[in-house]
């Protein structure tokens, strides 16, 4: 499931139960220093654009490390 033919495809996989705290520390390990509060969504909640709860100073930070 997180390998192909060449090999392990992940670098870590997160746990969802603790999301908060996984993503806080995998922002910590890319060295994007900029607190991101995510949404509480119930199950039944509707898809949303995760750009969409994310403010610009994340978005931002974001690029300037995929980018």
């Amino acid at each position: 499931m997180y390998s192909d033919d060449e090999g392990i495809l992940v670098d870590n996989v997160l746990k969802y139960e603790e999301l908060s705290q996984e993503v806080e520390r995998l922002m910590e390990r890319i060295g994007v220093n900029i607190p991101c509060d995510l949404p509480e969504l119930k199950s039944n909640a509707k898809h949303i654009d995760v750009f969409s709860v994310l403010d610009d100073n994340v978005k931002n930070e974001a690029a300037k490390v995929f980018l």
